[in-house]
């Protein structure tokens, strides 16, 4: 791949360098972006966003059995083997998807995530572990208080300055993603309003950005509900 791309840059500048024609300067950088439509285009397919375990680190797929402790679990569940199937999020860091399997035959999914320090957010779940435990001792003493408030935490473990693992949780919309599709319809109206002839997808995009933000307006209604209802419950108690 490597030997290929080297190959093609050096025809590309060989074209830029001593053109065909020197009065149509356009010819001449035709083949640095049919370059660039293929380089965009490798990376854009789905198997740039996968790897193997094997091929990343050898060691870590050969693993079998061992008595090392499951990452941010309580109870005495060991790694018994890693999935041979890494996924790499199309983000920023192209933080790595990895699947450990258990002794108890369950499967334990993390993301690796590096170049970044991970020690803060380290800090800020084990601060909501300890809120919760607040919470739950408060509503025992309090049996007229009927809601229990939980912050759902997960396990983060640091492995370096600069690096570091993150439990996977499911059943979840990262903010990531709403930002990503709200901007990609933002980018079809503008597109659509330019070019003309797009009325249907205009609309069709209008209507997209309408539920998105039905979405989001009653993502936020729920929080409001949530902190009404503890407020309330704070009233109550000097009343």
């Amino acid at each position: 791949m490597l030997a290929m791309i080297c190959e093609s840059i050096e025809q590309a500048l060989a074209k830029l360098r001593q053109p065909l024609d020197p009065r149509r300067p356009g010819d001449a950088w035709s083949a640095l972006k049919s370059l660039q439509y293929r380089l965009q285009s490798r990376a854009t397919k789905k198997s740039a966003y996968a790897l193997r375990m094997c091929d990343a680190s050898p060691a870590l797929a050969r693993l079998t059995q061992t008595s090392i402790a499951m990452p941010g679990v309580q109870s005495c569940v060991t790694v018994a083997a890693l999935s041979n199937h890494i996924a790499v999020l199309p983000t920023k860091t192209k933080p790595k998807k990895l699947v450990f399997h258990g002794s108890d035959g369950l499967p334990y999914t993390y993301l690796f995530k590096g170049l970044e320090d991970l020690h803060l957010d380290e800090r800020i779940m084990q601060f909501l572990c300890i809120a919760n435990t607040m919470l739950r001792t408060s509503s025992s003493s309090a049996p007229s208080s009927n809601a229990v408030y939980q912050a759902r935490h997960y396990s983060v473990i640091p492995l370096g300055p600069r690096s570091g693992l993150i439990s996977w949780v499911d059943n979840v919309t990262p903010l990531f993603t709403l930002y990503k599709r709200w901007q990609q319809r933002e980018a079809a109206i503008s597109q659509s309003a330019v070019y003309g002839g797009g009325r249907a997808i205009a609309l069709e995009t209008k209507q997209s950005r309408k539920q998105l933000e039905k979405e989001v307006t009653f993502s936020m209604f729920a929080v409001r509900i949530a902190e009404m209802k503890y407020e309330w419950m704070e009233y109550r108690k000097y009343v």
